[in-house]
C-alpha cells in the first residue's frame, strides 16, 4: 500500500514537472514575443524620430537658402544703386587685406 501511495506522489510529481516545464516554455514564448514588440516598437521610435529630424533639416536648409538668395539680392541692389562707392569699398577692403599680409611677410 505504502508503495502505490508513494507511486502514486512520484506520478503526481512528474505531472506537475511536466506541467510546470509546459508553463515555463509558454512564459519563455510570451517573453520572446514581448521582447520582439518591444524592440519592433523601439525601430518605430527611432524611425519616427529619424523622420522628424529630417523633415526639421529640410525646412531649415529651405529657410536657410531664402534668407542667402535675399542677401544675395540684398547686395546686387546695393551695387546696382551705388556701383562707384562699391568698387571703392572693395578697393579699400583689399587694399587693407594686402597691407596685412604683407606686414606679415616681413616679420
Amino acid at each position: 500500500m505504502a508503495e502505490k501511495d508513494m507511486n502514486a506522489e512520484i506520478r503526481k510529481l512528474q505531472d506537475d514537472f511536466s506541467t510546470l516545464r509546459g508553463d515555463v516554455s509558454e512564459m519563455m514564448t510570451l517573453l520572446r514575443e514581448m521582447g520582439a514588440e518591444r524592440v519592433e516598437e523601439a525601430k518605430e521610435s527611432a524611425n519616427d524620430s529619424l523622420q522628424a529630424s529630417r523633415e526639421r533639416l529640410r525646412r531649415q536648409a529651405a529657410s536657410l537658402r531664402t534668407r542667402g538668395r535675399e542677401t544675395v539680392d540684398d547686395l546686387e541692389d546695393t551695387i546696382e544703386g551705388n556701383p562707384l562707392g562699391s568698387v571703392a569699398l572693395a578697393f579699400g577692403i583689399g587694399f587693407v587685406v594686402a597691407k596685412l599680409l604683407d606686414l606679415g611677410g616681413r616679420r
